[in-house]
Parts: C-alpha cells; structure tokens; sequence
C-alpha cells in the first residue's frame, strides 16, 4: 500500500515536471517566434528603406538624411524631374554590343574645360575596362558602363561637373558605384583644384563640419557608425568637391565614411561656415545669383504640320533615329528629310536636349516627331524598375518646358532597343522597337547602309538608323530616294501604326505595323 501511494507521488511529480516543461516550451516558442517576426520586420524594414535610398540615389547623389529626402524630392520637382544642368551642352558616347557603354558628358565650348572632360571620360572607360579584368570572368558576358552628370554653376566665374558612375558585370559579386568632380574657371579655362580652393587647416575644418552635419541630420547614425578614416585631413578624402549656389559640396564614395547601405553620402556646407578656410579672392564666393547657362536657339517659327492621313493601299515605312539629336549630322538629316517631303521619327536622350531645342522644334516643323530614348542611354534590363521609368519622366519633363517642345513624347524606345519586361509593363507609353536594324553603329559605309535599308524595307517597316553618324548622313539621300522608287511613303511611326484607326497600348512593344 505505503509502496503504491509512493509511486503515485513519484508519478505526480514526474507529471508536474512534465506539464511544467510544457509551459517553458510554450514561453519560449512565443517568445521566439516574437523574436523571429521582429527580426524579419526590421530585415523587411531595412530592405525597403535600401531600395528607397537607391531611388533616390537615381536623382543625382544619395540623401544624406531623412530630412534630406524631402528637399532632394523638392529640388527634383523644381527642376522638373531632370539632373542640374546648368551650362554646357550634353553629349553621350555609346558603344553597342554585350558590353553596353553610355557615357553623357557636358561640351562647354571653352578649350581647355573641354579637354579635361574629355581626360576624365577617358579614365572612367579605362577603369570600367580594369573592373572587368578585376572580375575574372570567363567565357562570354553581359556588362554595362553608365556615367551621368550634372552640371552647376556657383557664379558667372565658375563651374562644376558632377560625373556619377555605375558598373555592371553580370556574374559579379557586386556591382560598382562611383563620383569624380571637376571645378572650373570659365574666364581662364583653368581646372581648380582642391589645393587651390582651401587655405591651410582647411581639410581639417571640412573633416569637422561634414561629421557635425551627418550626426545632426542622420538619426540613424551615431560616431561610432563612421569611418574616420575617410575624414582624415588628407587631399584625397576631399577630392570630391562641387562648388555650388547652395554651397561647397563634399562628396563622399560608397564605403569611404559610412556602410553600402547609405551608397554615395553628399554633405553641403553653408559658404559662410567654411568662407575663413576659402580663398576668397580666387573663388568669388559668396555666390550671387545666376542663371543657368546652356546654350540657346531661336525657337522655331512655324507650327508642326499635319500630312493628310495615308490611303489605307499605299505602301509606308518610318524611318526612325535614335541616340541624338547630334550638332554633327541632324541638321544635315532633316535637310534631306525636308527635302524630300519625308517624315521621321528622332528618339532623343535626354541629357542631350538642352542646347539643341531648335533642332526638336525644327523636327515637328517639318513633320516629324519626337520620341523618348531615355535620358543616359543606359542598359534598363541593370536597372531597377524605378530608375528605369525615372529614365523616361526625366525626358519628357524636359521636353514638356515651353522653350523645347512644350509637351511630352508619346512614344518611347528602350536603349540599345533592349525591351525590358519590367519597366515595360510598367510604362504608361507604347514601345517602339525595330524591324529593319540598319546596322550603321558598326562600322559600314554609306552605301552599305542605304542598301541594307532599301532591301530590307518591306510595307510596315519600323527602321533603325542613328542621327550620331557621319555615314548614316551621308547616306540619307541614297536611303530616301531608293524607298521612294519602291513605292514607299515615308511616315512617322505613330501615321505607320494608326492610320487605319488602331490606338497604340502602352507598355506594348511594336516593331512594326
């Protein structure tokens, strides 16, 4: 009996033990699946806040801070969507193939300012050629160089350029993101360099006041987050400065202050909290007011003519150009065009806009019309989705100013006529593709191109040339006189694909009628 109520106790208190593991099991797994959806929370956080700084980040620079957010976003809705470009006019070097090159620059007219671009644009071609051969890939390969810039102007004197790169390998363990800065005197022509602008214990007060400026305006970020390595008082941590209306500019690569997540970090510093350390003299600061600087042309004087819609029988093709408008050759293409009583398609970028407005009024004054290439010329299938539509709304923002064309483009075409799934299905414009490459981007004479042109050509055609080429200029009389006596008219793209009533779809890509 005594042996019997001594088991039961034992057994009581093994059931105690059990129930009691339970309960800490129970605790625990709340406990840590709490912990588990925190942890994703916060993961899920970060993740959104880094794809939100990469938008921002297409703008121009990075935002330095939360508060900066709401101001970059501001300054792009001022400046209608675009980068600053505030003097020069943009030109961009393409380079075709599984390696994709788009470099945009600013031409100032000034000798000396130009050929220091010109150096400049060199050295990012041959570092883009050093980050391929650091990768080690073998075999074939897809790879991009993207530059873009921005241009300011702190005063009627001076200058600065603001070139923001990105490398792309596919394969690569992570891509490259990088910023150089140039400074100018537009009354000598001379480069101004970091010595020149600062007095003694001038890189010392810029250590200084760019971490005061991250500390009281990054909540995130403490002292310890910072790399002070990258602020010590030497030349080449402050090799990057932009002298601007605002103030001096300090400009801080990927990793050299602050972790990738924060990207490129700009820290604007007010002239009279730097101006004992400047040399004034040299500089002319404090900055008065200007105006932007780029080039001008008369507007055009007559208004875009309409052609009486095409009989439903009669053969058509559209001629179309990308990559201009181009100081070289398309004026002498609309000479033909003009000429001939033949209209065109001209899918410009963006960056190349300002400076040439005559050129796109002249284009809807005869009859052609004006598309949308983008604003950089760069690879969108290495894009995100947002920077691939922002590559759009920059263009047409531009277009859309009443001393250009004072509307938007209605049609777009992909760079590198590389139809990208993503940013397609998201574009609220038809896409325009091609079904006859001219193939003028490669090295063929004039007679080569206008013969693979007529040949090809059939009712419907969509075909590509590019108004950036001397031989595709030269060609042009051969080109237009040989599809006339085939019996083609030669339309824009939007008469080729809606003169028998269709609507265009957007995010749908057409290649031919």
């Amino acid at each position: 009996m005594a042996k019997r109520r001594r088991l039961k106790r034992e057994r009581g208190r093994k059931n105690a033990y059990v129930t009691a593991a339970i309960w800490v099991a129970l605790v625990l797994g709340v406990v840590l699946v709490a912990f588990v959806l925190e942890t994703g929370m916060e993961r899920a956080q970060k993740q959104a806040q880094k794809a939100e700084a990469e938008t921002y980040a297409t703008l121009g620079e990075r935002a330095v801070a939360e508060g900066a957010k709401e101001s970059a976003q501001e300054e792009f809705d001022i400046a209608g969507g675009s980068a600053v470009k505030e003097f020069g006019k943009g030109e961009t070097y393409i380079e075709y193939g599984d390696i994709c090159v788009s470099v945009n620059y600013p031409v100032t007219g000034i000798d000396n300012i130009d050929a220091e671009i010109t150096r400049t644009t060199e050295k990012i071609r041959r570092e883009f050629d050093k980050f391929l051969q650091d990768q080690e890939v073998e075999g074939e390969y897809i790879a991009e160089l993207n530059t873009d810039y921005e241009a300011y102007m702190a005063n009627e004197k001076l200058g600065s350029v603001y070139f923001e790169t990105d490398m792309y390998l596919e394969g690569a363990a992570r891509a490259s993101h990088t910023v150089k800065t140039l400074n100018f005197d537009f009354e000598t022509g001379e480069v101004i360099t970091v010595r020149d602008m600062l007095k003694s214990g001038g890189l010392e007060k810029l250590a200084e006041l760019c971490k005061k400026i991250m500390l009281e305006q990054l909540e995130d970020v403490n002292a310890n987050d910072i790399d002070d390595t990258g602020l010590y008082a030497e030349y080449e941590n402050f090799e990057n400065l932009l002298l601007t209306r605002e103030g001096l500019r300090v400009i801080f690569n990927e990793y050299q202050i602050l972790s990738g997540f924060y990207g490129v970090v700009s820290v604007t510093i007010p002239y009279n909290e730097i101006e004992d350390y400047l040399n004034l003299d040299q500089l002319g600061v404090p900055m008065e007011e200007v105006s932007p600087k780029v080039g001008k042309y008369n507007e055009a004087e007559t208004p875009p003519t309409q052609e009486e819609p095409a009989a439903a029988e009669m053969p058509m093709v559209a001629l179309t150009f990308s990559d201009g408008p181009s100081d070289d050759y398309t004026e002498d293409i609309l000479d033909v065009l003009e000429e001939n009583n033949a209209h065109a398609t001209f899918f410009v970028i963006g960056n190349k806009i300002r400076g040439r407005e005559a050129l796109l009024q002249r284009m809807e004054a005869i009859g052609c019309e004006v598309g949308n290439h983008g604003t950089t010329h760069r690879n969108l299938a290495n894009t995100t989705v947002s920077q691939g539509l922002l590559e759009f709304k920059v263009t047409n923002s531009i277009l859309e100013e009443a001393d250009v064309l004072g509307h938007t483009a209605s049609l777009v075409r992909m760079p590198y006529c590389n139809s990208d799934a993503d940013v397609t299905a998201e574009l609220p414009y038809p896409v325009i593709d091609r079904s006859v490459d001219s193939d003028d981007v490669s090295g063929k004479t004039a007679q080569e191109i206008a013969e693979k042109v007529v040949n090809e050509a059939v009712d419907g055609s969509i075909i590509e040339l590019h108004d950036t080429e001397a031989n595709t200029a030269e060609a042009m009389e051969k080109i237009v006189t040989g599809l006339k006596e085939k019996g083609f008219r030669l339309v824009t793209v939007t008469e080729l694909l809606t003169y028998d009533g269709n609507e265009l779809d957007a995010g749908q890509v057409y290649s031919s009628k």
